[in-house]
């Protein structure tokens, strides 16, 4: 299944009962499999679509038969859904710092990759370790 798609439910959709709404979204849109989500207290149908044919049709119909910004919204799968409705990505990552930028002005600020040498990447003994520290 390519293709998802978000659907904000109206008050009337929310009355009835959630196996109605997917059956006939389902047979309205073309969709292969949907499931209502609640997200801050307001429902949304989630529908699949067996490949991208099948989505950009349901996109069509959906934006010519809504008003603008009212119809089906694309949703990726690392997206998720803000509070009104809009959705964003998730920003994660281990390192929250910014990387130095290299400057093509100076060459002197450049910034080299770092070789590491085979020999520090050895396991040495304990005897070799003392040894070592004695001539530093």
């Amino acid at each position: 299944m390519n293709g998802k798609r978000i659907e904000k439910l109206n008050e009337e959709e929310c009355k009835r009962k959630d196996y109605v709404n997917i059956k006939m979204e389902n047979l309205h849109y073309g969709g292969h499999f949907s499931k209502i989500i609640k997200v801050n207290k307001i429902k949304y149908i989630l529908m699949y679509f067996n490949n991208k044919n099948d989505l950009l049709k349901a996109i069509y119909k959906s934006t010519m038969k809504e008003n603008i910004g009212d119809g089906l919204k694309i949703k990726s799968q690392d997206e998720l859904i803000g509070e009104d409705g809009t959705s964003y990505k998730k920003k994660f990552g281990t390192n929250r710092f910014k990387l130095p930028q290299q400057e093509t002005s100076s060459k002197a600020e450049k910034f080299f990759d770092a070789h590491s040498d085979p020999i520090s990447t050895i396991p040495r003994t304990l005897e070799e370790h003392l040894e070592l520290d004695s001539l530093n």
